[in-house]
């Protein structure tokens, strides 16, 4: 006879662990699509900022009199190989979510006895011919799956503040080679550097 008193606790167990393992998804699927937007917002400003094309580099400032300090920055930005690798880290780091919470792939095998083959006989009776097909689906423990796309998050939104760590860096570099240009054309960097 089954323990009515012992059902209770392993039924409420088994709801519990399962609805922990289902019920963090949502958040991190939110947090999946806005890391998205924020990476095609991203692509879309580099397309449109890129607006300089390869045959204008020689003459990419001779229609200012003046050199200007935005422009000189919206130049080095637009073509700085490392800002495209470090957004292409991003779009990689941001793409293994799907990866992360995804099921293992089912595993299909196929044995068979080659002994069993023929006409042989075991105590008078014939063999059949002995083979087996297994299926089998690795399920993980509940819960581990969103904590693996949880962790694949995180890497992510570290990668997205590398992306505009390289992005910042870049243009304080332009500001600071501006600021040396506007001191050596009007000779004051002699002065303070000699």
């Amino acid at each position: 006879m089954l323990n009515i008193q012992l059902l209770h606790p392993c039924i409420l167990y088994l709801l519990v662990t399962v609805l922990t393992g289902c019920c963090g998804n949502s958040c991190n699927d939110f947090q999946y699509r806005m890391l998205l937007c924020e990476l095609s917002t991203s692509m879309s400003q580099s397309s449109i900022f890129n607006k300089y094309d390869e045959n204008e580099c020689v003459d990419l400032f001779d229609k200012y009199n003046d050199l200007d300090r935005n422009e000189l920055i919206w130049a080095v930005l637009n073509r700085n190989p490392s800002i495209e690798s470090a957004r292409q880290a991003w779009q990689a780091a941001v793409y293994r979510y799907p990866q992360a919470i995804a099921l293992d792939d089912p595993m299909m095998s196929y044995a068979f006895a080659p002994g069993s083959m023929g006409n042989q006989t075991f105590n008078d009776q014939p063999l059949r011919y002995g083979q087996i097909l297994e299926l089998s689906q690795k399920f993980q423990f509940p819960g581990k799956r969103t904590l693996q796309g949880e962790v694949t998050l995180a890497y992510a939104q570290k990668v997205q503040g590398d992306f505009e760590l390289v992005k910042l860096e870049l243009a304080l570099t332009a500001s600071t080679f501006f600021d040396d240009y506007y001191l050596n054309d009007w000779g004051i960097g002699d002065v303070i550097f000699t």
